[in-house]
């Protein structure tokens, strides 16, 4: 005999199931659960028109939101509120079903693991995504939310969200012990530390992830939160994003406070996470072109007149003074190595040969 706490449970899954899935609501609304027991679901389902295939029997997809909706429900048995996104559904049609036709539908789940949770909020691996994130199209699940997995794992076995984990960086960088357990998760490959990792997010699952380079930033803001948006400016430069870079130039000067960066340091400012490049050291690297005139136009001596018209007319466009060029030439700043902009230039060739050869990165 059916256990009545169990269906009660299950019937409940399913109610809330239906109710926030359009597919299910649609295409198995009819659904009733008529027993259920730990692991074990049975339900019934009179088919109608909208379940039936051009050749009048039942549709794959039907058969296939079945399959997914059934295994759900049979998880849920054992207590759970929500049974997980579907991974791999595989289904085998063997027979035929019509209108007016009502199927029993049995599932069964023998055994549900330890859903994994995060150690330092002790909340579900997952992440709600934003609407413009969410693409129906892409998911895999019929009637799934939207969601997407957020499981991070340590070396040591423990599971945390990304941000959760990024927001312990202070304590990390300093111990390399994991929060949870404090075991070391350090490790070093020619001898180079790192924080290996795997990730499961919307994108898949990355193997091997180094995410001793975040911790490290995360953990500079952290003690300097006023080069936070240095660290935004400087990933402008390399990413070839000029309009972000006279964006957030515009938006510091009108929105300032005491111990911000003004535009002009922002410019010239070095990165102590990365040998104490600037934004052009940046641009040369990732070969970013419009970002070195820009960076020339804003924080350089290098006359107006030395420009190409399309430069002075982008900045233009733009709005782009050069009222922050007042101040040390960005192109006489050295990194760690003594390096300037042209010296890396210098080693780039193409372009950028040409660019030493007129003398337009020498300070």
């Amino acid at each position: 005999m059916a256990s009545t706490t169990e269906l009660d449970h299950v019937k409940a899954v399913w109610q809330h199931m239906r109710s926030n899935s359009p597919i299910y609501n649609f295409l198995l609304s009819e659904l009733e659960v008529v027993s259920a027991t730990k692991g074990s679901v049975t339900s019934h389902l009179t088919l109608g028109p909208k379940q039936m295939n051009s050749s009048g029997t039942i549709h794959g997809a039907v058969s296939a939101a079945i399959v997914d909706m059934s295994g759900g429900l049979a998880i849920c048995s054992h207590g759970l509120e929500k049974s997980g996104a579907s991974i791999d559904i595989h289904v085998t049609y063997i027979g035929q079903a019509h209108v007016g036709e009502t199927i029993a539908i049995e599932s069964t789940a023998n055994k549900v693991g330890r859903m994994e949770t995060c150690k330092i909020c002790a909340q579900e691996l997952k992440i709600e995504l934003e609407p413009d994130d969410f693409d129906e199209a892409t998911s895999s699940t019929v009637g799934a939310g939207q969601t997407a997995p957020d499981d991070l794992l340590l070396t040591c076995g423990c599971h945390f969200h990304w941000q959760c984990l990024l927001d312990e960086s202070p304590q990390i960088a300093i111990s390399m012990l994991c929060p949870s357990c404090s075991s070391i998760i350090s490790g070093a490959t020619s001898e180079q530390p790192q924080v290996i990792t795997r990730y499961h997010n919307e994108g898949g699952v990355q193997e091997n992830l180094d995410i001793l380079p975040l911790i490290t930033e995360e953990a500079y803001l952290d003690a300097n939160p006023t080069a936070r948006p240095a660290r935004a400016f400087l990933t402008m430069c390399a990413e070839g994003d000029v309009a972000g870079v006279v964006e957030l130039l515009k938006a510091i000067e009108e929105d300032r406070d005491e111990d911000d960066m003004s535009p002009a340091e922002l410019l010239r400012y070095q990165d102590p996470l990365d040998e104490m490049k600037t934004g052009l050291h940046m641009a040369i690297e990732k070969n970013q072109q419009e970002a070195a005139w820009l960076l020339l136009w804003l924080a350089s001596s290098l006359p107006t007149a030395a420009f190409p018209d399309e430069v002075t007319q982008a900045a233009q466009v733009m709005n782009a003074g050069r009222e922050t060029a007042d101040a040390a030439d960005i192109r006489s700043l050295r990194d760690v190595q003594h390096r300037t902009a042209e010296d890396w230039a210098q080693n780039m060739g193409g372009v950028w040969a040409g660019l030493v050869g007129a003398g337009v990165l020498r300070g």
